[in-house]
């Protein structure tokens, strides 16, 4: 049986209407390799078989709370397409925001040396090599399969100069000698025992990205003590918190690393990021 494509999302739309017709349009979308538009202005296009197949599976994982950024394997951040799966946390539009502030602290064309603290899908990493082209950055990760990822998105996007990825634990496999102008880091920070989280993060997306302990910042408390025995030397670093913790990072900052340090809001006027300048 033929089925076209308008009708299609309408049939699925009435063996289920809790799914978003925006996620069946997304997925339809990725299984006949086309963009959203494509589906309004050819709406007479016939799937076969396989495809609609194909198409309902989709809709079966997502109907079990399956993200949709696994499901078609990438994630849009900045503009650009990273390639994602379950060994690492989906980047969030929120964290975005740790490149706007980096660009109010630097001009694009400095030659600035940046590392990214627990990169995940190297998108932090790679957005800002991308953005301030002269600058030398060097990503660290803890867990192999994650750095997998980087790596391939690394190769994929960073066509001229490839950022420097390191398997690390923090900061335990850097140099001596480091030195960077800033440090990025969107660490884990939800407490152990949070109710906030939601089914598609708390079924599908790797516990080890998301949980800090009782009070979410045990990977921050790390960071900072390594920071702070170390000596490294740096100059900003930049930080994405929860909600609610801008007063307990901050007395961390300064019993830690000596001072408090500032906390900035997003652009839903929520306190977002964390600025330590030495």
């Amino acid at each position: 049986m033929l089925f076209s494509v308008m009708n299609t999302i309408k049939s699925a739309l009435q063996i289920d209407p809790q799914l978003k017709s925006l996620d069946k349009e997304v997925l339809l979308a990725h299984v006949l390799k086309v963009d959203r538009s494509y589906l309004i202005a050819h709406n007479e296009r016939e799937l076969i078989n396989s495809e609609f197949a194909l198409y309902q599976d989709l809709l079966a994982r997502r109907k079990n709370n399956e993200p949709i950024a696994y499901i078609v394997g990438s994630k849009e951040f900045y503009g650009r397409n990273f390639v994602v799966n379950n060994h690492t946390l989906i980047p969030r539009p929120e964290s975005e925001h740790l490149i706007d502030h980096l660009k109010t602290i630097y001009h694009i064309e400095d030659e600035i040396s940046i590392l990214d603290v627990g990169t995940g899908t190297g998108c932090l990493a790679i957005t800002a090599a991308l953005e301030f082209p002269n600058s030398q950055v060097t990503a660290i990760e803890l867990y192999p399969q994650t750095v997998e990822v980087a790596r391939t998105n690394n190769l994929a996007l960073c066509t001229s100069k490839l950022v420097t990825i390191i398997e690390s634990d923090l900061l335990s496999a850097l140099p001596a000698a480091a030195y960077f102008d800033c440090i990025l880091a969107n660490l884990p920070y939800i407490c152990q025992d949070s109710a906030d989280v939601g089914a598609e993060t708390s079924q599908y997306e790797p516990t080890q990205a998301l949980y800090s302990g009782k009070d979410g910042l045990d990977h921050y408390r790390l960071l900072f003590t390594q920071l702070a025995d170390r000596h490294l030397p740096f100059k900003n670093l930049i930080c994405e918190i929860g909600l609610d913790q801008s007063r307990s990072i901050q007395q961390l900052a300064k019993a830690v690393l000596g001072k408090e340090g500032n906390v900035y809001n997003d652009l839903a006027d929520k306190p977002r990021i964390f600025v330590f300048t030495n």
